[in-house]
């Protein structure tokens, strides 16, 4: 079954994640704080520092390879204006991640998030909707392996800088604004 485990520090949640992923278990990583540990809800979403998308590769998936995915995502942030990403490769597919400088709000975060995904969709990036505006949403964590059919190593792929939330949504509004 699911098991929730709740840490007020980085390095705690990494062993620990670490050491589970050693005894075999799939390990996700939420990508929000949250208020209470009460549920690991949207309404229970207390600040977002990022955003992410949930880029699917492999046969039978939108893209046939992670080079594929890549390149996407590259394309994607020279029609927007977006800096390039952190990227992970998830052990079969890849996520992208915007890290803010800053957390924000949940209804800002939802707001922006549903933005990025309708800039997805028109400009014909293939990410997973469901994740793209889920701030509740958990990702496979560096360091772990997806266990999908023969186990694959979750890790980083390139690095990239942190944004401040206000560049991150001019870059989307203006791309927005320019294409209606």
């Amino acid at each position: 079954g699911v098991k929730h485990v709740w840490f007020n520090d980085v390095q705690e949640a990494e062993a620990y994640a670490l050491q589970e992923d050693k005894r075999g278990h799939e390990i996700y990583l939420a990508q929000s704080s949250f208020l209470t540990k009460d549920s690991r809800k949207q309404e229970n979403v207390q600040a977002v520092r990022s955003f992410w998308l949930d880029i699917d590769c492999g046969p039978g998936k939108p893209y046939d390879t992670q080079g594929d995915g890549a390149g996407a995502v590259r394309d994607f942030c020279t029609r927007t204006g977006l800096p390039l990403p952190t990227v992970v490769n998830s052990g079969n597919g890849l996520y992208a991640h915007w890290v803010l400088t800053e957390d924000i709000t949940p209804s800002l975060w939802r707001e922006t998030a549903c933005l990025l995904k309708s800039i997805c969709t028109a400009t014909g990036l293939y990410a997973d909707d469901s994740r793209t505006s889920d701030s509740a949403s958990v990702l496979r964590p560096v360091g772990t392996r997806n266990k999908k059919k023969e186990p694959k190593e979750v890790r980083l792929v390139a690095e990239g800088k942190e944004i401040p939330f206000s560049d991150f949504y001019e870059s989307l509004s203006k791309f927005a604004k320019a294409t209606n």
